[in-house]
């Protein structure tokens, strides 16, 4: 996951200041934690962590939206943002998926969707991200935009991630770049939703058969819009964040047990997930392309005209907020 500088050292900073041998905090007012357990100094870290992460956006918001108003006014802004993207998020899009992209990609919006009015949502987190693409007038779909939104989520096992649902595109006859298997993906999940075992098991063999056919080597970057990820709902992630609360609380919680008909369930799942990487590309655009689409655009193709090693220093990479997160200790 990458970090922008300002937020790298502030996360630093607060890191420090949560151990009691640091005393000095700098510009940040936090209390001392000097004879409180460690389960709670971790409690409150994490807190200070989610507040950062709501403020950052907070104070962002003005930003990004005056950016879409300039660039809403360039010729090929986000088509030539797509064509320079890195190569995390070149490996997805194929040469019919360029087409698409290039020609008719009017804008791109994203936006951290359970935070309202500066506050987070109950139940939501900051971190939850919708992506909106806008196309003009194309021969593949009659979709004028396509919404994709990821919830950041905690399951009881203590895994936490993105999670979304499939999208449905509205191809044109014969223009479906996913090859049929984002239409499926739309039926599994509704299926799901309707509890229909019945059709859910007859939507699964005709998956499987599909992805049998195609191979899955070279998917559509369309196939993005059919990823799912865990299944983890809003109300099972507010259950698994209080059993969380409790653990860094220092206090006893139940173990959980997963049954073999659950593990066998969530490989099912896993094994019909379109587009494997959904939430990985999700990250990439949201914390990379997203904040940086101004170098994007202005940068040649893929780091054409770097000369004497001169492109790609430690230094540029900080400059443009490309910095590893590690743990700051």
């Amino acid at each position: 996951m990458m970090l922008r500088p300002r937020l790298v050292s502030l996360f630093i900073e607060l890191y420090r200041c949560s151990w009691p041998q640091i005393w000095n905090c700098g510009s940040v007012q936090l209390p001392i934690f000097s004879h409180e357990p460690a389960s709670q100094r971790r409690a409150k870290f994490f807190i200070l962590m989610h507040g950062l992460v709501r403020q950052q956006v907070v104070l962002t918001a003005p930003l990004y939206k005056k950016r879409d108003e300039m660039v809403s006014k360039i010729n090929n802004f986000w088509p030539l943002v797509i064509e320079n993207a890195p190569q995390d998020i070149d490996q997805y899009i194929q040469p019919s998926d360029s087409q698409v992209l290039g020609g008719h990609l009017t804008r791109l919006w994203i936006e951290n969707f359970e935070i309202v009015n500066g506050k987070v949502l109950d139940g939501g987190d900051p971190r939850s991200l919708s992506f909106t693409f806008e196309f003009s007038e194309n021969e593949w779909f009659t979709n004028t935009k396509l919404e994709k939104k990821f919830w950041y989520r905690r399951a009881s096992d203590g895994w936490c991630g993105l999670v979304s649902e499939p999208v449905k595109i509205d191809w044109k006859a014969g223009m479906d770049s996913t090859e049929g298997l984002l239409d499926l993906s739309v039926n599994l999940y509704a299926a799901e939703q309707a509890k229909d075992q019945k059709k859910l098991e007859a939507v699964q063999k005709a998956m499987e058969k599909k992805m049998e056919q195609t191979g899955m080597g070279a998917v559509s970057f369309f196939a993005f819009f059919g990823y799912i990820g865990r299944r983890i709902s809003a109300a099972h992630s507010v259950e698994a964040n209080k059993r969380e609360a409790k653990i860094r609380a220092g206090e006893k919680v139940e173990d959980i047990i997963i049954t073999e008909e659950q593990e066998d369930r969530e490989d099912m799942e896993a094994a019909l997930e379109i587009f494997q990487d959904g939430d990985d590309l999700a990250i990439a655009i949201g914390e990379d392309l997203w904040p940086s689409a101004i170098k994007y655009f202005s940068e040649p193709p893929h780091g054409d005209g770097c000369q004497d090693g001169c492109c790609g220093s430690d230094e540029e990479d900080h400059e443009h907020g490309h910095v590893e997160e590690s743990d700051p200790e």
